[in-house]
């Protein structure tokens, strides 16, 4: 399996939504990890760098930081709404057999009442 097989809509030329898969993105997320610690390691090498620099580079390393904890949660949500849909559909289908039970017993019943009634009349046309 390949990184692109894992990655489906890492680049988005249309401007289509392209579905994530799940190993996706948390290998975006692993990348965006590793980026912000290269930029780290990469300052604390560098501390001859203007001031300006280093605190460019501080900010884009926090905002690197939150986007990995944004994707988090948007996986987390995603996973949530996955969990979410699958119960319904679950619920749904017990409640289709459920009623699909009730509806053989009320055909059964309707047939059961039917024989009944004539039985009965037949008995009321004897006597």
């Amino acid at each position: 399996m390949s990184v692109q097989d894992i990655v489906r809509g890492r680049f988005n030329p249309n401007g289509k939504f392209h579905e994530w898969t799940p190993l996706g993105l948390i290998l975006i997320r692993t990348e965006l990890e590793a980026g912000a610690v290269r930029m780290e390691l990469a300052l604390e090498q560098n501390s001859d760098a203007p001031e300006s620099v280093r605190k460019n580079t501080e900010d884009l390393v926090g905002t690197l930081r939150e986007a990995v904890l944004a994707l988090h949660d948007m996986e987390t949500q995603r996973n949530i709404a996955n969990h979410n849909s699958v119960m319904e559909k679950t619920a749904h289908a017990r409640t289709m057999a459920s009623l699909e039970a009730v509806k053989e017993r009320s055909k059964q019943l309707q047939t059961e009442g039917d024989k009944l009634r004539a039985a009965v009349n037949d008995l009321m046309r004897q006597q």
